[in-house]
């Protein structure tokens, strides 16, 4: 392992680099390091915290954390003194909303949570189009799993009716003709 991970190089511009930290990106090994490496991070942060943290819930490097707010400040600065080249940043929710990967997540006054599907400011609306060259089942999986996100991510009816609108004129601008979109939607 110490080995796949010191030498790692990469070329750029026909000119050739040594990675001198990190992982090899594209590496099979370096997913299972990183979860390796982050859980042994997790646990230390879950001990100092003791029980300031109510929940905690990670994803590879994203996590999603229910703290005490006064104590945020003081737990961001423990964990980026760690270690000196793993830094980590936070967001507060805002309007009693926050992301958390595809997920944005909102808690509405009477406590009750609504999830919907969360897209950045950057979302084109780009997706394998129809007419390419892949095989038929490709682009009818393609299709038929942005309905199942929809379906596992949105618990309310709204937002899931929103959501199946929105995948509908996504794959309509990107060739998908009617009847692999409603077969799709009819699979899911």
């Amino acid at each position: 392992v110490r080995m796949i991970c010191s030498a790692t190089y990469f070329q750029y511009n026909n000119q050739l680099y040594e990675q001198t930290r990190g992982l090899p990106m594209g590496s099979p090994i370096s997913p299972l390091l990183v979860d390796i490496f982050m859980e042994t991070v997790e646990e230390e942060i879950l001990e100092k915290a003791g029980q300031t943290v109510k929940q905690w819930y990670r994803y590879v490097d994203d996590t999603l954390v229910i703290m005490e707010e006064a104590q945020v400040e003081e737990m961001l600065k423990y964990m980026n003194n760690m270690y000196p080249h793993l830094k980590f940043t936070y967001e507060k929710w805002q309007n009693r909303t926050i992301n958390f990967l595809d997920c944005l997540i909102q808690v509405r006054k009477d406590g009750t949570v609504v999830t919907s599907v969360y897209r950045k400011k950057t979302d084109t609306r780009k997706t394998l189009e129809f007419t390419s060259c892949h095989p038929n089942h490709t682009k009818f999986n393609t299709t038929k799993w942005y309905f199942q996100c929809a379906k596992a991510i949105c618990n309310d009816r709204k937002q899931l009716n929103q959501e199946i609108q929105y995948v509908r004129e996504m794959l309509r601008a990107n060739k998908y003709p009617n009847r692999t979109i409603n077969r799709a939607l009819k699979t899911v």
